[in-house]
């Protein structure tokens, strides 16, 4: 099956939560609301995935959407971690394009001087 990771974003609260992102099954099913968190255990910092939850009449928290076998399930992560990676690279080489051009500026203007 063919799986996209569609509109993936950081969210603007400051949470565990590092981004979140729709999966696009097939082109035929989305699921909403996958998120790529931050895990600390045994001194050691990890990313995972985490699949859409909601609330019961308990207050238990349940998954609404999964995969059913592992190995579905670290293929699909692996997609999302893969493409949490290059919105991060996207990002710095963004911002240093745009330190690049304030230099550049900042040069010009002192040459004018």
């Amino acid at each position: 099956m063919n799986v996209q990771v569609k509109d993936m974003h950081v969210p603007r609260d400051d949470s565990s939560v590092l981004a979140v992102c729709d999966l696009e099954l097939g082109g035929e099913f989305l699921v909403k609301g996958v998120r790529v968190m931050a895990r600390h255990q045994e001194g050691k910092d990890s990313l995972f995935v985490s699949w859409p939850v909601r609330r019961d009449a308990q207050g238990t928290w349940q998954a609404i959407a999964f995969p059913v076998t592992a190995a579905v399930n670290d293929r699909v992560a692996a997609l999302v971690l893969a493409q949490y990676t290059q919105m991060l690279i996207d990002r710095v080489e963004r911002v240093v394009k745009a330190s690049a051009a304030l230099h550049e500026t900042r040069v010009g203007l002192e040459r004018g001087r």
